[in-house]
Order: C-alpha cells, then sequence, then structure tokens
C-alpha cells in the first residue's frame, strides 16, 4: 500500500541523508502506522540524537511511550 510505498522512499533518501532527523522521525511515523511500535521507537530515538531540539520526533517518542506505560525518553 501507501505506506508501503512512502517507507521505500524514506529508507531510500536516507541511505543518501542519514543524518537528516525528519527523515528518521518520517520513518518512525510510517512504522508506527504499521504498528511496528519498537521500530518506531528507534527511529524516534535516531532523530532525537540527531537533534535533541526535535520537537516531533520528542512528542512522537512520548507518545509511543505513554501507550507502553514505560515512560523512558531516550
Amino acid at each position: 500500500g501507501k505506506l508501503g510505498l512512502s517507507y521505500l522512499i524514506l529508507v531510500r533518501a536516507l541511505k543518501d541523508h542519514q543524518g537528516e532527523a525528519t527523515l528518521h522521525n518520517n520513518v518512525g511515523v510510517i512504522l508506527q502506522l504499521q504498528k511496528q511500535d519498537r521500530m518506531a521507537q528507534g527511529s524516534y530515538r535516531k532523530a532525537i540524537e540527531l537533534n535533541s531540539k526535535h520537537i516531533e520526533a520528542l512528542m512522537n517518542l512520548g507518545t509511543i511511550q505513554t501507550e507502553f506505560g514505560d515512560g523512558k525518553v531516550g
């Protein structure tokens, strides 16, 4: 579907732009929509590692961790 295609496009873009926090965040969003929450957390964490003030990644990681009930950020 469209999510799968979007995921492939973003992963391809990451090969040339690994330092782009927004790409990692967007991969996380797609993974989360596909119910791959643990993998999504990894993408959000990578985005935050690259840019500790990336608001969307911080919010997305917080939301997913609230759903898991672990509350760990970082």
